[in-house]
């Protein structure tokens, strides 16, 4: 809670592996950006039992971080801020092993958001890494290069995110830091930008 409160930059938390026990609100409420699967989303969300994509969306929406992207494996991921949420599909590749892919997803999806990707770009590359790291066995061996992870993209005729999801820009002011937060949401009636990024300044 400590390093979070403190911390001068965005912050990026995988809750991996999540404590059954739950974790403090306070925790929940100084992060930037949540990336849990789904079994650590329901885990933090006190729910028992699967979850499925719409389910995840409705766990997301409750917890109090700013942002929430979960992992979906196969799927690829969702991106979920305000009342919002956007699908991110992946690459269609023959996994050889899933060992690092989570890793290498939250790595991918912090290094783009710190160059000053929105939320979903940041995600879309993200599971664009992901994917590519299952293709080789191991955890370090199987990290891709930029360009085995493109190759990845090219070979696999990757499926974007729809451009109707990505009609609405917004950029909300991080209160705490005086910095904008970039990123984009589905089309909505409501303007969201102001409840992406750190509700509370610290």
């Amino acid at each position: 809670i400590e390093a979070a409160r403190v911390a001068q930059g965005l912050v990026i938390w995988n809750p991996a592996p999540a404590p059954r026990d739950g974790v403090p609100l306070e925790l929940l409420e100084s992060v930037d950006v949540l990336v849990p699967n789904q079994t650590e989303l329901a885990l933090l969300a006190g729910h028992a039992g699967p979850v499925g994509p719409d389910e995840a969306i409705r766990l997301a929406r409750q917890l109090p971080a700013a942002s929430v992207v979960v992992t979906l494996g196969s799927e690829g991921a969702l991106a979920v801020a305000g009342g919002d949420a956007v699908h991110v599909p992946a690459p269609d590749v023959r996994p050889v092993d899933t060992t690092a892919a989570g890793d290498s997803f939250c790595g991918a999806l912090a290094e783009r958001l710190f160059a000053g990707d929105d939320l979903v770009a940041a995600a879309q590359w993200a599971v664009r890494v992901g994917a590519a790291t299952t293709l080789r066995a191991g955890a370090q061996p199987s990290l891709p290069t930029r360009d085995e992870v493109e190759r990845v993209v090219k070979e696999n005729h990757y499926r974007s995110v729809d451009p109707k999801c990505r009609a609405m820009a917004f950029s909300a002011l991080d209160t705490s830091k005086g910095k904008a937060i970039k990123g984009f949401l589905p089309l909505s009636s409501r303007v969201l930008g102001k409840r992406f990024g750190r509700r509370h300044p610290r």
